[in-house]
């Protein structure tokens, strides 16, 4: 019988609910500004000048300042040279030229980044984060409804995980975002299959969730979403074996299998390039536990589970450092509805699997956080488990496990009078521990920082409310007031955690960038940066990245993944000290460690990369035979290099994945370059096109003759080739569930 208009209308209020909780989260994309941390450049020349600290200014949070740092520049980039019709292989930029799509985070290949070809860099931040917001809180109302929840648990479980503090927390730097909003997906998929519905629909959905993930550019947050969903998938075939027996049981797992497979396999194009890359990159073995447990959640952490700005928020201009550490590491909250709810919904572990999985999920995901045995159980038993650090970013699954518990609660307290008592001895028991939490470590967070005191109080009244709430609701009616009420708080506390800007004000051009964009291509730049640290705004001019944004070519950078050889020769140009800041060793600065640092540096190295300008703070040695050019604002200094070039390959022109050379090569052997080297590069010439070289263990060298150099990576080609041979085997499998589908339906007309 087909639904009635009223009843149709009704399946759509969970998805406008989402998409409205979406954008209300980003208020400035509707307005046209960005969702990019570019408040921060205002303290960095050229674009001003040094902070000076002032109260309720926003404070630095390093973590957060990644999304100016890091990731403007790649998608900029990655724009730029998709809308001239080259895919982005290498960054020229950055470190004398580095891997650039290779680098998962600038996740060229993720589909839905099609939003920063189409639209303008800094509009596409916001509207992104609006995208996955709404797709977080779908997926999860699919989950929920695959496992039998309620429409209005449902959609409380999508509204507390779309909203929860780490997905807020982690926006400006959105690959975290991006892989885990695939999960629920993902494991609504497999529970559909295995419950024998959509036949081989069902394995294809799931596969091109887990190509997604893989695309999106987070390996650590990829690889713990696909840890959860195959203990997922484990759980679902215990089930269904007890009920369908084990023939019916492995028909299944080998229709999954397929749909497995060819998710990891299309994520080839991203996996083999980056593997490559790994191997020789600058990350050496696994970090110890010990440092690991270290970063681990502490007992304040443990509290801001029920209020989250116990310790304050950088972005609201104040945040207790000393007490704990970043705060985007840090945060896990679900808002403290759903947190009593989760404890009525472990009523529900009594009799379903699905609510123990998810009660497993959250509170395994907890234990993991905070360092526990657990947790150096699966350092030392789980494959590739101790690759990763940052224990406390597993929140994310903690947030999710939550979220459908707490939807499970909305359930269990419309139940008989039974199953309401236990629902109720639940949520009780977790208030009274969200209490305790709060009494024993609240009082020093006060005496701290007396503006702690807010937050204690809404967080221990968030607490008593809501199990007011559970105790004398119950009603029908009720469940959808949960949502709504959740929603509310939720919005209400991430209430400017990401600040806005206009994107006018975002690497906006200024006279220093202008005229370092005339220098030859062949020439670099190198801006030295005084301080770096953990608890204050750096001193530094043209920072990581930036000069990428501009077409500057920089020596240094800031990324996730590079040579360990290009490392390496930077500490060389560094007098042997490390270049990279105590609190970063992803980014490379150099002049810094010592008294005197710039009179560390070795300027015939810096030559020999290309670097004929050099902005500075301090006089340059007498040494280096550098000429000053003049001030150029804030304090900086301008100077000139002498080039000192020999006979040779010169770069005269450049592409993301080429370069032009010119000059004279004659004779036998090979000629050094002033660019990095890396697998995957071959010279073109009057011998064709050879592989480059190595040379004093950084540059590039081609043969006599060579008018250009490309790249022309093979792990590129071979998993382009694997990713193309998987898109096949999916869209076979989409074109045999449509086509059994319309048996199905003729089947059920005749």
């Amino acid at each position: 019988m087909e639904a009635s208009p009223p009843n149709r209308l009704r399946r759509w209020i969970p998805y406008a609910a989402f998409l409205v909780l979406a954008i209300a989260a980003c208020p400035g994309v509707i307005v046209g500004r960005a969702l990019v941390p570019a408040h921060y450049q205002q303290h960095w020349a050229p674009w001003g000048d040094p902070p000076v600290a002032t109260a309720g200014e926003p404070i630095w949070n390093p973590l957060a300042a990644d999304g100016v740092l890091q990731f403007y520049p790649w998608r900029h980039f990655a724009r730029v040279t998709l809308r001239s019709g080259e895919v982005p292989l290498w960054n020229p930029y950055q470190f004398c030229g580095t891997p650039f799509a290779a680098n998962g985070q600038s996740a060229v290949f993720y589909p839905p980044n099609l939003l920063f070809w189409l639209l303008p860099t800094a509009s596409a931040f916001g509207w992104s984060a609006v995208v996955h917001l709404f797709m977080a809180g779908t997926f999860t109302y699919w989950l929920g409804r695959a496992v039998e929840l309620s429409d209005a648990a449902a959609s409380l479980a999508g509204v507390a995980f779309m909203l929860c503090g780490w997905l807020i927390a982690w926006l400006p730097l959105p690959t975290f975002m991006n892989v885990i909003v695939w999960l629920p997906l993902a494991m609504c998929a497999g529970k559909r299959h295995f419950d024998g519905t959509g036949g081989l629909a069902w394995p294809l959905v799931m596969g091109s969730s887990i190509a997604c993930m893989v695309l999106a550019g987070h390996f650590q947050i990829a690889y713990y979403a696909l840890v959860t969903l195959v203990a997922w998938l484990i759980a679902l075939k215990g089930v269904t074996w007890r009920r369908l027996g084990f023939r019916a049981t492995l028909g299944l797992e080998v229709q999954e299998k397929s749909g497995f497979v060819l998710g990891l396999l299309a994520g080839a194009i991203q996996l083999l390039p980056s593997a490559e890359l790994v191997h020789y990159g600058h990350r050496i073995g696994a970090p110890p536990f010990a440092s690991l447990a270290e970063g681990a959640l502490g007992r304040y952490d443990l509290a801001a589970l029920v209020a989250p700005n116990l310790l304050g928020n950088p972005s609201h201009g104040w945040y207790l450092t000393p007490l704990t550490q970043n705060r985007m590491e840090m945060c896990g909250y679900v808002g403290t509805m759903a947190l009593v709810l989760a404890g009525a919904g472990l009523a529900a572990c009594r009799r379903n699997w699905a609510a123990r999985f998810f009660a497993a999920l959250a509170v395994g995901a907890l234990l993991v956080a905070a360092g526990t045995p657990l947790a150096h159980t699966l350092y030392v038993g789980l494959p590739g488990f101790n690759r990763f650090s940052g224990l406390p970013r597993v929140l994310c699954l903690f947030c999710l496990g939550a979220a459908l518990l707490a939807g499970y609660g909305v359930d269990e307290l419309r139940r008989a009078r039974e199953g309401r008592d236990w629902a109720l001895a639940g949520s009780v028991a977790v208030a009274v521990l969200g209490l305790l939490c709060l009494a024993r470590v609240g009082p020093e967070a006060v005496a701290t920082d007396r503006r702690a005191a807010l937050p204690v109080a809404v967080g221990g009244l968030g607490l008593v409310l809501t199990l007011l709430l559970v105790r004398f609701g119950g009603t029908r009616r009720l469940g959808w007031m949960w949502v709504c009420l959740a929603g509310v708080e939720l919005l209400g506390l991430g209430r400017g955690t990401n600040l806005t800007i206009e994107p006018s004000s975002i690497y906006a051009e200024t006279a220093l960038t202008n005229e370092l964009r005339q220098l030859p291509v062949s020439q670099r730049v190198l801006a030295l940066t005084d301080d770096w640290t953990f608890g204050r705004p750096p001193l530094t001019v043209l920072p990581p990245n930036s000069a990428t944004v501009y077409g500057i070519r920089d020596v240094q950078g800031y990324d996730s993944l590079f040579a360990a050889h290009t490392k390496s020769y930077l500490m060389r140009a560094n007098g042997g000290r490390q270049p990279c800041p105590a609190i970063n060793g992803n980014m490379v600065l150099l002049g810094r460690n010592g008294p005197d640092p710039v009179a560390a540096i070795d300027p015939k190295l810096l030559r020999q990369m290309g670097v004929t300008r050099v902005l500075s703070r301090r006089p340059l040695p007498s040494g280096w035979g550098a000429r000053h050019l003049g001030e150029r604002g804030h304090g900086v200094s301008l100077y000139e290099l002498p080039s000192g070039r020999d006979p040779g390959p010169m770069v005269t022109g450049l592409a993301a994945n080429s370069v032009t050379l010119a000059g004279t090569m004659t004779g036998e052997g090979m000629w050094p370059t002033r660019e990095s080297y890396y697998p995957g590069w071959y010279s073109v010439g009057p011998d064709g096109q050879q592989p480059c070289g190595m040379s004093d263990r950084m540059f590039r060298t081609v043969q006599p003759g060579a008018t250009r150099a490309i790249y022309l990576p093979t792990t590129y080609w071979v998993g382009a080739f694997v990713s193309l041979v998987a898109l096949a085997g999916l869209c076979a499998l989409a074109s045999w569930a449509y086509a059994g589908a319309r048996q199905s339906r003729a089947g059920g007309d005749g």
